[in-house]
């Protein structure tokens, strides 16, 4: 499987996390490190959105202000679909 990144920035996030909690060979968390690599701001809040203690995502930070651009309405969509 070749990952494709935007900037060396979320490359270099994403192997730092990979590495540091051993997720190499579990596709759900790898999806979801990307994803929380995928822009500065979500790097910059990574331990907002992903508790390391539980390996849970923390919901709370859909309420979050931080949260900018096309993030919202993609929550806004999930969150009227469910």
């Amino acid at each position: 499987m070749t990952i494709r990144f935007i900037s060396e920035e979320q490359k270099a996030f994403f192997g730092e996390k990979v590495q540091k909690f051993g997720i190499a060979r579990d596709p759900y968390r790898l999806a979801l490190v990307y994803t929380l690599s995928l822009t500065e701001n979500l790097r910059k809040h990574f331990n907002k959105c992903y508790n390391t203690s539980t390996r849970c995502i923390c919901l709370d930070v859909f309420n979050s202000v931080w949260l900018t651009g096309i993030l919202p309405s993609i929550i806004k969509s999930y969150q009227t679909s469910a």
